[in-house]
């Protein structure tokens, strides 16, 4: 085994933990690296907002997914988020199939519109869409806890984004 190449943050800063999540897509060896700490203000380790970078070796450039949920006004990520805590990217980029990046915020609280409550640390799960010859886009922040209430998420500490997976639609 020998080392090919390092992937490295442009403006590091003490514990950003980049790497902490990190996928490769065997299709078209796009990188998708998770630094759920970035943003940290120093003030221990629960103040990250979280990054998620894109690494396109076909197209050799870095692609921001926070810097994408802020520009299309999605989404404004908050300390203690922690996006990109966990990290999947599958699909082809091809033609019609295009190429799927899940990213996880474990911390991300939820307004709800219904009630007014918030949920503290329910968690988001993002996906974005990154299709030939287009730049990425988001697709959806959905709030996946995985129970009916999310007082009752919110009381049993369950955090949707923790840990993210794309299966690559093969049997085996």
């Amino acid at each position: 085994i020998a080392q090919t190449g390092e992937l490295v943050d442009s403006a590091p800063s003490t514990e950003d933990y980049l790497g902490t999540a990190v996928d490769v897509n065997p299709n078209t060896g796009t990188r998708v690296v998770g630094q759920p700490n970035f943003g940290n203000t120093g003030a221990g380790n629960e103040n990250g907002v979280g990054e998620v970078l894109v690494y396109d070796e076909q197209n050799n450039f870095v692609t921001s997914l926070s810097q994408i949920l802020l520009e299309e006004g999605n989404v404004s990520l908050a300390a203690s988020d922690h996006f990109g805590n966990s990290v999947s990217v599958n699909g082809a980029r091809t033609g019609t199939d295009p190429e799927w990046i899940l990213a996880g915020a474990p911390g991300r609280e939820y307004e709800s519109y219904a009630t007014g409550n918030t949920y503290d640390n329910v968690g988001q799960v993002y996906v974005f869409k990154y299709e030939l010859d287009k730049e990425v886009t988001t697709v959806s922040a959905a709030v996946t806890a995985g129970v009916s209430s999310f007082d009752v998420a919110s009381a049993l500490g369950v955090r949707a984004g923790y840990d993210v997976v794309l299966d690559n639609g093969s049997s085996s």
